[in-house]
């Protein structure tokens, strides 16, 4: 898949910390523009500072029950201009991974009934990547890992805060990720890849 390659890309995270600055106009002028989560959803309310635009929806594929209407709404709702994308594997990629870690079989019907086309990531990317043993990456990690993987001419990261600041919609990440191996791996990212740059984080 070439959706990233060659081109500027803006990836935006959740973190409040975002919020502290605008940019909005950074943002809406990267050739793609992509949102995650529960961002993606709410962002509009915030468009002044988060700009308006987005060609990619990244979603985890878990489905706790008091979610899993919100976002099937929301996937059948997106136009098919906007690509769907996943953060985590369609199995388990190896005995490290939590319970959990694959797209919920639920999306993958709900999707292919619908043909609405969607991606996710390789399963040797979290091998590859994988440090000191960590690899259940939060969403916003693993994204910047796919993008980069697929060689985009510039990688803008906003609001990557490893949950120091709550996120940008409200409220707390419920999950558990080892946020120290997480601020390793972007600080090697920073040293290695030279066109990758950070806003608000």
């Amino acid at each position: 898949m070439k959706l990233f390659t060659d081109k500027t890309v803006a990836l935006v995270c959740n973190g409040s910390s975002i919020l502290e600055n605008n940019f909005s106009t950074e943002i809406d002028s990267s050739d793609i523009v992509v949102r995650i989560n529960n961002g993606a959803l709410n962002y509009k309310k915030f468009k002044s500072k988060l700009g308006n635009k987005m060609d990619v929806f990244l979603y985890n594929g878990f489905l706790p029950h008091d979610v899993d209407d919100i976002f099937t709404h929301f996937m059948l709702s997106l136009n098919n201009d906007v690509h769907i994308g996943f953060t985590r594997p369609l199995t388990k990629p190896c005995v490290k991974m939590v319970s959990d870690f694959y797209i919920d079989p639920y999306f993958l019907r709900l999707l292919r009934q619908n043909n609405k086309p969607f991606f996710y990531p390789d399963e040797t990317l979290f091998k590859r990547y994988e440090f000191n043993g960590y690899i259940n990456f939060t969403s916003g990690l693993t994204a910047l890992y796919m993008i980069l993987d697929k060689s985009p001419s510039l990688l803008k990261v906003f609001g990557l805060d490893f949950f120091e600041t709550s996120y940008f919609y409200g409220g707390q990440s419920k999950y558990f990720h080892d946020m120290g191996c997480e601020k390793v791996m972007v600080d090697n990212v920073r040293r290695k890849f030279k066109n990758v740059k950070f806003y608000g984080c």
